[in-house]
């Protein structure tokens, strides 16, 4: 819980070095939070797996506060690597670890 984007450095240069020789350029980026993309209430969660799964289900399938906002930062941050880059979207790959990775989804 809590990496940083730093703790992958070694992960991108592996990438770059052996599996992909043309040129890559990774990005590492950082929730703002520095700690999680988006806050989950594990209370929440727990209270409803005590109530059974329809009350499991209907907090499992809930948006979590922030996403909205999260997608819209996300968009705004592909559009301008793109731009800056000068590439298209289907030479962008997003990956992350835990939460890192719903967002890169």
């Amino acid at each position: 819980y809590g990496a940083h984007g730093v703790e992958f450095a070694a992960l991108a240069a592996l990438l770059c070095e052996r599996l992909l020789p043309r040129r890559l350029q990774v990005v590492l980026p950082q929730c703002p939070s520095g700690e999680s993309w988006f806050e989950l209430d594990v209370t929440k969660y727990l209270y409803a797996v005590t109530m059974g799964e329809a009350a499991k289900a209907r907090v499992v399938r809930a948006t979590p506060g922030g996403v909205p906002e999260l997608r819209m930062r996300q968009r705004r941050f592909l559009e301008t690597l793109r731009s800056r880059a000068g590439v298209s979207s289907k030479q962008v790959c997003l990956a992350g670890f835990s939460q890192g990775a719903m967002v890169a989804v």
